[in-house]
């Protein structure tokens, strides 16, 4: 599992470096905040 941003161009780039086929499942839904650094955590 990762959260990771997308491109930007609004992309994403999935890769499968291993030699069979693969199921993924992503996420697109969702909202992420970054709190400016004079709050507390």
């Amino acid at each position: 599992m990762a959260i990771t941003p997308v491109g930007a161009n609004g992309s994403i780039d999935l890769y499968n470096g291993g030699g069979a086929t693969v199921d993924l499942l992503v996420d697109l839904y969702g909202a992420y905040y970054k709190y400016p650094s004079s709050q507390p955590l």
